[in-house]
Order: structure tokens, then C-alpha cells, then sequence
């Protein structure tokens, strides 16, 4: 997650990723070419497989812009 962060960071994305079971749904704000050169990214890279997006559409303002990277385990009931 440490190299998410860092190139995250470069390209002002912000992003959260929940995971339970091996399953990962991920919520991402940023600029449309910053986030469409993520996607390819995440899709060349082995460990992502059976990537879909759920959601794209612009929004006026970013709901968790101070997030560079944040995770959340649907098992921790904190």
C-alpha cells in the first residue's frame, strides 16, 4: 500500500479500499486522466484480476480529498 500511496500522492488521487474474503471494492476520486491511467495500471498488474467498474461519472467536489490511501477490513468491527 506504501507504493499506492506514493504514486497516488503524485497524481492527487484519493482512495479508500474495503476487503473482506479476498474481495476488494475500492472508491477513488481524482482527475479523469489520473484515474483512467490507474485503471490501465491496476489492470496490467497480476495481482488485480476480475477488475469492474461499478461507478464513473464527474462530481463538484471530492468527499474524501484529505485520503491518499485509507483500507478498511469488513471483519474489524471497529
Amino acid at each position: 500500500m506504501h507504493d499506492s500511496c506514493a504514486i497516488n500522492t503524485m497524481d492527487a488521487i484519493c482512495s479508500v479500499v474495503m476487503h473482506k474474503n479476498g474481495l476488494f471494492i475500492q472508491f477513488t476520486e481524482g482527475k479523469s486522466k489520473d484515474l483512467d491511467d490507474l485503471t490501465k495500471r491496476l489492470r496490467r498488474n497480476k495481482r488485480h484480476n476480475n477488475l469492474k467498474i461499478i461507478d464513473d461519472h464527474p462530481i463538484e467536489d471530492r468527499i474524501i480529498a484529505n485520503w491518499l490511501m485509507g483500507c478498511a477490513d469488513f471483519d474489524d468491527p471497529t
